[in-house]
């Protein structure tokens, strides 16, 4: 995988005129970023050949914002660039953002690379489709991939319409050889795809919002290459290869409103890979508020994620319990806690996960995140990650 995630050659090349939109007068323009220090430990030794016990990792992000025709207009740029000391596939450059952004009445256009998120529930993201899922920064799928698009959101008393043309797929990316976290196999950089257009199919999106009260609902639809590969052995047996096959995916959020209570639903329903099926994943959270000095809160969370193709299914929690809970001391220091642990219910083993980030100044942040795996069943998906469990510590300096 090569370490330049997007050449010259990869770009569609109306993104190159996005960019020269960043040379217009500016109303306004500014310049801020990070640079994050990363450091890896690992609880058990490597499962599979070659790959590296523990490892560290400097990450930079800049951000570039620009403002014009008083305020209608904006360009922004956000460059990220990652060196990690373990796994090559880690050390990238890449943009989590570059795009124009025209505002207008009832309506507002927006044009370049974006990273959105659909959904409502915590523990999974099932309808959270246009972004390609980014494995080599997090397991935790919550990661995604900026993606090329145009998009047209309409604003009106029936709600908010958001049309999207998709055009420039991103493949998925995967740990190498030397990394933690991945397949038994490693995953060849010679993707199939179903389009006959490859990455050039031109895919699209739609959906729909609407706010009742302290009722929200949506609504979406997707048509084009999964974001979700296919993995088979090659012949040689030394390689997963991965097909991205077209696919059609219906999609419902809900989410109600109940003062300290908030009930939640996500589900899709695809159609793809000559298979049919559904899958959800519903839930509350209930918000504990002033606890200890008065001024703290403790969200706890419940949800239940089913997968319609049992034991072949891709996703980890196909008939899983998750519990959570978050505290939130709503301090000058941002202080914040995660803890989170899924069970799951056909037997195949259970998953914890902790994060937490804490302000030490105005310049400098902490932060704690943590996976475990236990008793992970060898027909789980999350079996290759049973020597994998983790915790890492950031330190993050913002200019």
């Amino acid at each position: 995988m090569s370490a330049l995630l997007y050449s010259g050659r990869s770009l569609p090349r109306w993104l190159f005129l996005v960019t020269a939109l960043g040379a217009a007068p500016p109303l306004a323009a500014q310049w801020s970023g990070a640079v994050e220090l990363e450091g890896r430990r690992f609880a058990a030794a490597p499962a599979y050949p070659g790959q590296q016990r523990d490892g560290v990792a400097l990450r930079l992000r800049a951000l570039y914002t620009r403002e014009w025709g008083e305020g209608s207009d904006y360009f922004t740029c956000a460059p990220v660039a990652r060196i990690d000391s373990a796994d090559a596939a880690r050390s990238t450059l890449d943009l989590d953002e570059l795009g124009w952004t025209h505002l207008m009445s009832d309506s507002e256009l927006r044009l370049g690379l974006r990273k959105l998120f659909w959904g409502v529930a915590e523990s999974n993201h099932l309808v959270d489709i246009v972004n390609q899922t980014d494995l080599v920064d997090n397991p935790d799928g919550e990661s995604k991939l900026a993606q090329p698009m145009v998009n047209l959101a309409l604003f009106g008393t029936g709600g908010t319409l958001d049309l999207f043309l998709l055009p420039g797929f991103r493949e998925r990316t995967f740990p190498g050889t030397a990394g933690r976290l991945r397949t038994p196999l490693p995953v060849a950089e010679n993707p199939h795809f179903e389009a006959d257009q490859g990455r050039g199919h031109l895919d699209w999106a739609a959906r729909w919002h609407y706010s009742i009260g302290t009722l929200d609902l949506a609504l979406s639809g997707f048509h084009g290459t999964s974001r979700e590969p296919n993995l088979t052995v090659d012949e040689q047996g030394r390689h997963l290869l991965p097909f991205y096959p077209l696919i059609d995916q219906a999609g419902l959020e809900l989410q109600y409103i109940d003062d300290a209570l908030i009930w939640k639903l996500e589900a899709i329903r695809r159609r793809g890979s000559g298979q049919r099926f559904s899958a959800t994943v519903a839930g509350f959270e209930y918000t504990f508020y002033g606890l200890a000095d008065g001024r703290s809160d403790a969200t706890t969370f419940v949800e239940y994620s089913w997968d319609g193709r049992d034991a072949q299914a891709t996703y980890a929690m196909d008939n899983d319990l998750f519990l959570g809970v978050r505290f939130n001391l709503n301090d000058t220091s941002a202080s914040e806690l995660m803890l989170g642990w899924s069970h799951d219910l056909d037997g195949g083993g259970e998953m914890w996960m902790v994060e937490g980030q804490r302000r030490l100044d105005d310049n400098w942040r902490i932060g704690l995140e943590g996976r475990g795996f236990q008793s992970v069943d060898a027909g789980e998906a999350a079996y290759p990650l049973r020597h994998d469990t983790f915790i890492q510590f950031t330190l993050e300096r913002f200019f």
